[in-house]
């Protein structure tokens, strides 16, 4: 019990962090710039719990009060996601927005209750090995998965493909953004690995995650251009600049800069630094990012403002996962109960090929609860994953623990 209590912190205490971090971009912008500074130090504040959540739910099973301070970091960590899924007020209500940053202050100070707790208990810290951990888990390559197809997407790709070849500049940077689990990885692999793209001579896929480092941009993308193993054998960053101007001189080249979290705009102007060092020749940049303001910053021609998959095109996805391994005598039954379960995933090809992956080899009565848990008709993202985690868990009946039920 106290080991899916601690993964359930985990998992909602890193969605805190990314809505955090993401509030900078989207509708509600202008209402959060008033409270940044509240806003970074919570941000603060919880990767350094996160840091010692390996050691809190090891020691939970043991210790009650460690359990109880871990549910209180739960409580805290989906409050701040709930606060800033809360839809923008109208601009004339001034109180409304009062409201909103005032409960911002009221969570930070709630946070720095359960963070003054962590002392007492004095947990060792792996924030560096859970941060390597998880981007290892995350990084992305352009190899597309020939097991599936990438669903409803040809128009889009079609669409970037044809600014890429239209823009007239010998520079261009054209952000694809949108919600975490829309598919902006898939539609970047599509575009990168279209027949189209042989026009390229020099083409390179970098994975930038939320560990942001140029030297290892740079290495990435010169390893790929010289079709070698690594490019560890340069000393500075200038020296690895050298070699991308050396290397990309005179040549048609095509750089995807996947998962983009960066949003320092002065970090963001030596990337584009960086990118001109390829301008010798002709560089065309595909950059994926779920913020709206790194888009805009990055940009050089257009954004491209992914939006969510069709129901039907997300039902398309969740049976390639689901249906691989299905009696015929259930699949009729399955049919429906699937596609009530694909709508509640809101167009969002992740979240219906991540459900479909833990239902696949589960009863027919499993299913039916999976689909019959839905509470809320108005479900958000940043939501998305503990509701995942939910269905994983339900078949050893731990669902009561998990207070977001299943709503997607």
């Amino acid at each position: 019990m106290a080991g899916v209590e601690g993964m359930m912190v985990s998992v909602v205490v890193k969605e805190a962090i990314q809505g955090l971090a993401a509030a900078a971009g989207g509708p509600m912008l202008n209402l959060w710039r008033s409270c940044k500074a509240d806003m970074d130090e919570m941000r603060g504040t919880l990767i350094l719990l996160e840091a010692g959540l390996r050691d809190a739910e090891r020691r939970s099973g043991c210790e009650e009060a460690v359990l109880v301070w871990l549910r209180q970091l739960k409580s805290v960590a989906r409050d701040i996601s709930a606060a800033l899924d809360e839809p923008p007020p109208p601009p004339w209500k001034v109180f409304a927005k009062f409201s909103l940053v005032n409960k911002i202050e009221g969570l930070k100070g709630k946070l720095k209750d359960v963070e003054a707790k962590r002392h007492i208990f004095g947990f060792s810290l792996q924030n560096s090995t859970i941060n390597e951990d998880v981007d290892a888990k995350r990084e992305t390559v352009a190899l597309m998965d020939g097991g599936f197809t990438i669903v409803g997407r040809s128009g889009e790709k079609d669409e970037i493909i044809r600014c890429l070849f239209l823009s007239e500049e010998s520079f261009a940077i054209i952000p694809i953004v949108g919600l975490g689990g829309i598919g902006k990885t898939s539609l970047a692999k599509l575009v990168f690995n279209d027949i189209s793209m042989q026009d390229f001579e020099r083409k390179a896929w970098v994975h930038v995650s939320q560990r942001f480092h140029l030297g290892r941009i740079a290495e990435a993308v010169v390893s790929q251009f010289e079709g070698t193993a690594s490019a560890s054998g340069y000393n500075s960053l200038q020296s690895l600049y050298n070699e991308l101007e050396i290397i990309s001189s005179g040549k048609n080249c095509l750089i995807v800069l996947d998962d983009l979290w960066e949003s320092d705009i002065e970090m963001l102007r030596k990337l584009k630094l960086m990118l001109r060092c390829v301008n010798k020749g002709s560089l065309k940049v595909i950059v994926t990012t779920r913020n709206e303001e790194i888009a805009q910053e990055i940009s050089t021609v257009c954004t491209y403002k992914l939006r969510p998959l069709s129901d039907e095109n997300c039902w398309t996805v969740f049976k390639q996962t689901a249906f691989l391994r299905i009696d015929d005598e259930d699949l009729r039954v399955l049919e429906a109960v699937g596609k009530d379960i694909a709508k509640k995933c809101k167009g969002l090809p992740l979240a219906a090929h991540a459900i479909a992956s833990m239902l696949h080899n589960k009863t027919v009565d499993f299913w039916k609860a999976a689909r019959d848990r839905s509470s809320d008709p108005q479900p958000h993202w940043s939501t998305l994953f503990s509701k995942v985690t939910w269905v994983s868990s339900f078949h050893v009946g731990l669902a009561q623990n998990c207070q977001n039920g299943f709503a997607v």
